[in-house]
C-alpha cells in the first residue's frame, strides 16, 4: 500500500510559493556568479571551475523553470 504525504502546508497560497521560490533562484544566481568571478579571477586555469559553473547553469535552468510554473498559478506573469 502507498501513502502520499502532501508537502503543502494549508497556509500557504501561490503567490506565498512563488515568493519562496523566487528566494531559491535569487541563492543559485548568486552562486552562479561567485563561481563566473573565480573563473575570471584565474584566467590560466578556468578549467578548475567548469564541473561548478555547468552545475550552477544547470540548477539555474532548473530554477527559472520551477519559479515560471509557480509565477504562472499565482497570476504574476503569462504563459510564454
Amino acid at each position: 500500500m502507498s501513502v502520499k504525504i502532501s508537502t503543502h502546508r494549508p497556509d500557504e497560497t501561490p503567490q506565498s510559493y512563488a515568493i519562496e521560490h523566487a528566494e531559491y533562484l535569487a541563492r543559485v544566481a548568486e552562486r552562479l556568479i561567485e563561481i563566473g568571478n573565480l573563473m575570471a579571477a584565474s584566467p590560466d586555469s578556468p578549467e578548475n571551475y567548469e564541473a561548478d559553473f555547468d552545475d550552477a547553469c544547470g540548477s539555474m535552468r532548473s530554477a527559472i523553470h520551477e519559479y515560471r510554473k509557480r509565477a504562472l498559478r499565482a497570476g504574476f506573469s503569462e504563459e510564454k
